[in-house]
């Protein structure tokens, strides 16, 4: 029954991830095409100014709450209590957040450059709050996420075509995406009443959080650091034009990484729960199963971005943007090293209470991107930039994963090298059909859904031959369920 629910949990996950593709594939284009590389480059600075202060107001709260809410979310007392002291927390960070952004405009001139922006984007720091998606993570409820999810993109996707018209606009682009924030995040905090009613507590007891929240912070400042220093130091070093092409081959990088990773996100709560059981046995099944499927998918899909990067860069910029091609391809790599190091740092060590080993990888790969970033942007621009992400995402897994002490225990490898064995079969496959369809066909826009539908296909076909157990847990899945219907 877990393991169904786990399974039903990652469809709904990969529907909402899956969704922030298909929706950004018809917006982004257009605001591109309308705003330009340049303002476009101002959106992606700004928020990346917004995202150190929006550190401030989670705290790292998220991942601690969803760990130590599962454990007891059976106990509506303790549960009760826990969650109310955990949103009072949230609500103090949150304003300490907002005066640390204000004097933050207030003395930084770079930052007062942007401030009609920052301003507008900051909205998310109070909505990020009052949404408590955590308490849907610790009962697994992703139904509403992905049901949030879909009127967040439709209201996003109105409003750009009804406002959106020249490239002033940009700060009406910006307002639109903190609009839907504030109505999914007003309607969750109404929702998860069902579950318990949150209110404020003020009492000194709130504070004992923060010796344990203070490690996923501190994580969470280095990563945020890593991830969004490439696009800070673009804007500082190069301007808003790098940024805007930069923030296009990441575009679809941060989507694809997403879609991954909402695989492996809906059992963080499972697994913490059998960890605290000390139930082994079944937290070995369970990540071992989630970590095959994710090879499984993620080794053709580098290898596709590779592949079809230069039609899906001219599908959403058009010709001025083509020069983003090779940093999409770069971060193919990137890619790959990042959904690894999730499943270490998010699956494994949150889930098991190894987050100091995140921190360490975090803060060593943040200070390696800076360094790095200084060299490569002045060489080679938003290339440069895209290499160093590819680093830092390698050694925060490498290193995580040499820390995991008794791999064997929780791991089964037999299982993921099967898996990874069929991987390469289906990357070699889409290497042929690329090259075979770049023989014939010269269109771009014509020859990167072919290469996609044909990879896809025959890929499905080599997994039935093989008799890859995942493609037959989830056939039988399917099968059931038609079944039933029917009945």
């Amino acid at each position: 029954m877990n393991q169904k629910k786990i399974a039903v949990n990652a469809v709904l996950n990969i529907i909402k991830s899956g969704l922030s593709i298909i929706f950004p594939l018809v917006t982004y284009p257009y605001a591109l095409r309308i705003l330009g590389a340049e303002n476009m480059g101002k959106i992606s600075y700004s928020l990346s100014l917004v995202s150190y202060f929006t550190l401030i107001s989670k705290f790292g709260i998220s991942s601690y709450a969803t760990r130590e809410g599962s454990k007891i979310k059976d106990n509506k007392e303790k549960f009760s209590k826990f969650v109310n002291e955990i949103f009072t927390l949230n609500m103090i960070l949150t304003i300490i957040a907002y005066i640390c952004l204000f004097f933050a405009i207030l003395f930084i001139k770079n930052f007062n450059n942007y401030k009609t922006l920052i301003f507008i984007q900051s909205i998310v720091i109070l909505t990020g709050t009052i949404g408590v998606e955590w308490i849907n993570n610790i009962f697994e409820d992703f139904l509403s996420i992905t049901l949030r999810s879909i009127i967040s993109h439709i209201i996003i996707l109105l409003l750009l075509f009804l406002l959106v018209k020249k490239s002033e606009d940009y700060i009406i682009y910006s307002a639109i995406s903190v609009f839907a924030s504030v109505l999914v995040s007003l309607f969750n905090y109404v929702y998860c009443k069902k579950y318990i009613n949150i209110k404020i507590c003020f009492n000194l007891k709130i504070f004992k959080h923060l010796r344990y929240l203070i490690v996923f912070f501190l994580g969470s400042i280095t990563v945020t650091i890593y991830v969004n220093l490439d696009i800070t130091m673009l804007g500082l070093i190069k301007g808003d034009y790098s940024v805007g092409m930069y923030s296009t081959a990441t575009k679809i990088y941060n989507i694809l990484k997403e879609l991954i990773a909402s695989v492996y996100i809906v059992a963080v709560p499972r697994l913490a729960f059998y960890f605290g059981k000390k139930d082994y046995f079944e937290y070995k099944i369970l990540f071992s199963n989630m970590a095959g499927i994710i090879i499984l998918f993620l080794l053709p899909t580098c290898i596709g971005m590779i592949c079809v990067a230069k039609g899906i860069i001219f599908l959403m910029g058009g010709e001025e943007y083509l020069p983003a091609v090779p940093a999409m391809q770069i971060l193919a790599f990137a890619l790959f090293f990042a959904i690894l190091g999730g499943l270490v740092t998010a699956c494994f060590n949150i889930s098991a209470g190894y987050e100091k080993n995140n921190l360490i990888a975090a803060s060593v790969s943040a200070f390696l991107n800076f360094i790095l970033n200084l060299y490569f942007i002045k060489k080679i621009d938003f290339n440069g930039a895209a290499i160093t992400t590819c680093f830092s995402e390698a050694y925060v897994f490498i290193y995580c994963f040499i820390k995991i002490k008794n791999k064997k225990n929780f791991i089964d490898f037999i299982h993921l090298a099967i898996n990874f064995i069929h991987a390469i079969a289906g990357c070699i496959t889409i290497i042929v059909i690329e090259i075979l369809c770049s023989m014939i066909i010269e269109n771009e826009l014509i020859k990167m859904p072919i290469i996609i539908i044909c990879s896809i296909i025959i890929y499905i076909i080599e997994l039935a031959l093989f008799k890859n157990s995942n493609i037959i847990k989830i056939y039988s899945l399917f099968k059931k369920k038609l079944s039933k219907k029917g009945k």
